[in-house]
Parts: structure tokens; C-alpha cells; sequence
């Protein structure tokens, strides 16, 4: 991944853990994380390619060592064959790393303890994260690196062909995400059930207990071809928050990363990831997309 990592797999069971209801690799050492950087946003520069840097020279980030946690959430972040951690997050996080000069580690967690394990300072960094309004009572967030639609699936054998087809149908939908608040407020004559995660869903609407998934179009359509399902697109007017990374309360390393992402969409390098891990309609046309708080 053109650094030098260790990708360790910390298995953590934040039971009973939620902060207000919320549940959506660079290699670090084993040393602590340390908080302590030469991060100094306003005494910035760029290189000779345009990337971010201090004015001395120095990365923004350099020394900085970081832990991410999250749920394996194919093709954002998942196991390959040989148990390495791979996927969408993670191309970008090597990026931001050799951009930025920080380096990680990836702890697995159930995605319903993620906002409590990042608040508490227990992990450092949450990816794939939408800025809701009542997480952000509890985090910050950085400016989007990629922008979710919606997406239904159903069994391939299944009579359901449109969303009119679903009224008064069980909609599984992942515990905690965006996806669900939306399906509870637009689907309220659907009887709705949330799981811990999306493999637990898949595997319900397969063994016939739930009608239909409902979540992000780039994973979805992963799970559908994977389990002989089919899809059915949504067109809804609904403000549907962008994938963020979700930070610690005043952390630091905020305003660098936002640095490092706008030079990977400036570069064109954040596309071309984009279309190799998510497919080429989930690549973002970012000069048209408006930020807002």
C-alpha cells in the first residue's frame, strides 16, 4: 500500500455501549495514539504537486498514529481471503496517510458502538460516518469523500418489481444508520425491522423472514449479486447526509484531513478510487456538490 503497515485486527465488544441512541490501513505501532502533532492549518503551504504541507516541509500529520473503527461494511471495508483488510475506506485512508503522514491501525466493532467508541476517545477515527445532526452533538466531521444512494433488494424470484410493491411489506434495514431514520420516515406503511448488521439482514431476506434490504446502492448491489437477489431504485426527495469521517469532539486533525481530501478530489485521485472500489456511477462530480452544516 506503498507504507510501511501493520494491519491489526482488534476485536472489541462495546456491549450495552450508545451514545444518545447512535449506532453508519496504515499501520500503527503498538506504542499509544499520540495526540501531540505538528499540525499548524494556518501555517500551511503545498509541494511541488500540490499536496498540503507545513511550511518547513513537513507533513501534517507526521508522527501522528491513529486507530479507525468500524464494522466490516464490503466494499467500503472487508476481509479478502488471506484476512487482509481491504476495500474502498481503506484506499483512502493509505492515501490521506501518505499525503498527511500519519499512520493507523482498523479495530472491528459492531457499527452500533462506533459514535460511543470514537466520542469516548476510545478509537480515534470512525469512517463511512454521516454527519446527522444529533451525532454531531457528539463529533466532528470532516468534508465528504463520497456520496451514498439509496438502494432496495429483494429475492430474484420475488413478485416485488417497484417501491409501490413494498407498502405493507418487512423492510430490513442496518441499526443506527441514516437508512434507517430514512426508511422510518418515508416507508410508514412498511413494517420495518433494524439488525446489527447487514450480513444478519441479507441473511434474513434470503431465508424468506423479511421481504426486502434497504440501505447504500454500492453495498446492496454487492450483497445482491452475491446472494441471487434483485434491486429496485428509489427516486425520493430526501436530504440524504454524505460519507464523512466522524472525529473525537475538538480534535485536531479535523482541518488537516479536510486539507488532504481536497487535494485528492482536486488531484482527480479520489475519482479513480471511487471507480475502482465503488464503480464508476458512485464517482462523485465534486465541483457540483454543496456542503452544507
Amino acid at each position: 500500500m506503498g507504507m510501511s503497515m501493520k494491519k491489526k485486527l482488534l476485536a472489541m465488544v462495546l456491549a450495552g455501549v450508545m451514545v444518545f441512541g447512535l449506532v453508519g490501513c496504515g499501520g500503527k505501532s503498538d506504542e499509544t495514539t499520540d495526540t501531540s502533532s505538528n499540525v499548524s492549518a494556518s501555517d500551511t503551504t503545498v509541494d511541488e504537486n500540490g499536496a498540503p504541507v507545513n511550511k518547513d516541509g513537513s507533513k501534517l500529520m507526521e508522527g501522528v498514529k491513529l486507530t479507525v473503527s468500524s464494522d466490516n461494511y464490503k466494499p467500503y471495508r472487508y476481509q479478502d481471503e488471506n484476512g487482509e483488510w481491504i476495500g474502498y475506506d481503506f484506499a483512502v485512508l493509505d492515501k490521506l496517510s501518505e499525503v498527511l503522514g500519519f499512520t493507523y491501525d482498523f479495530e472491528e466493532i459492531e457499527f452500533s458502538g462506533v459514535v460511543a467508541s470514537v466520542s469516548s476517545g476510545k478509537t480515534d477515527l470512525a469512517p463511512t460516518l454521516c454527519a446527522t445532526e444529533e451525532r454531531k452533538n457528539v463529533l466532528d466531521f470532516t468534508e465528504p469523500y463520497h456520496i451514498p444512494k439509496p438502494l432496495f433488494a429483494v429475492k430474484s424470484d420475488s413478485d416485488i418489481s417497484s417501491v409501490d410493491d413494498l407498502k405493507g411489506k418487512k423492510i430490513a434495514v442496518t441499526f443506527g444508520t441514516t437508512w434507517e431514520t430514512m426508511l422510518n420516515d418515508e416507508m410508514k406503511d412498511a413494517e420495518i425491522t433494524s439488525m446489527d448488521t447487514l450480513s444478519s439482514v441479507v441473511a434474513d431476506v434470503s431465508a424468506g423472514r423479511q421481504d426486502a434490504i434497504f440501505g447504500d446502492s454500492v453495498q446492496i448491489t454487492e450483497y445482491a449479486k452475491d446472494n441471487d437477489l434483485k434491486t429496485i431504485s428509489w427516486d425520493v426527495n430526501y436530504n440524504i447526509p454524505a460519507d464523512d469521517f466522524g472525529l473525537k469532539k475538538g480534535s485536531p486533525y479535523v482541518e488537516p484531513i479536510n486539507k488532504g481530501l481536497e487535494y485528492l478530489k482536486e488531484s482527480g485521485e479520489l475519482a479513480e478510487l471511487q471507480e475502482k472500489w465503488l464503480g464508476e456511477d458512485s464517482v462523485t462530480d465534486w465541483s457540483s456538490v454543496t456542503v452544507t452544516e
